[in-house]
């Protein structure tokens, strides 16, 4: 009798650990919302830290990645030119984007990773509101990376175009 007691409270045990442990969408998630954590930036944010976050974020994308965060920005198209937009961008009012949601469905035998990102933008202390935007991501050396990230025009915005 000691010894079913003892099983069930091993059967028991490991089906909790395994409920607790994070699934690879989990993960995946988790990463989106540090991201969306890394492209936050205070106002007046010292040029040396801002050139640092400005390193975080590119490991966030392949070489090859298309963003496409809708306007004022033009479409990028690889790490190394989003390297120049952040030459060429002035972040002294700050930006704030706050994580809201994701969802992403996972492919284990291809290593990629699909999906949505729901955040707010705020910039200049207005409010731009809720973004959603495509997402794809590719497992590299056990690293999430961002290949594709394209924001979805509400149909009403495409309309009045």
């Amino acid at each position: 009798m000691k010894v079913f007691w003892f099983l069930l409270g091993i059967s028991v045990f490991s089906v909790i650990v395994w409920l607790s442990i994070p699934g690879e969408e989990d993960l995946i998630i988790a990463h989106l919302r540090n991201f969306t954590e890394a492209v936050s930036f205070e106002p007046n944010t010292d040029p040396i830290a801002i050139l640092a976050r400005e390193t975080q974020i590119l490991t966030y994308f392949t070489e090859d990645a298309y963003i496409d965060v809708g306007m004022p920005l033009a479409v990028v198209r690889g790490r190394s030119a989003l390297a120049t937009v952040f030459e060429k961008i002035s972040l002294d009012a700050g930006i704030t984007v706050t994580f809201l949601d994701a969802t992403v469905s996972f492919d284990r035998r291809l290593l990629i990773a699909a999906g949505r990102l729901e955040v707010s933008v705020e910039m200049n202390q207005k409010n731009y509101g809720t973004r959603v935007f495509d997402v794809a991501l590719r497992q590299i050396d056990g690293n999430w990376l961002l290949t594709d990230l394209r924001v979805i025009v509400p149909v009403e915005q495409q309309i009045k175009h």
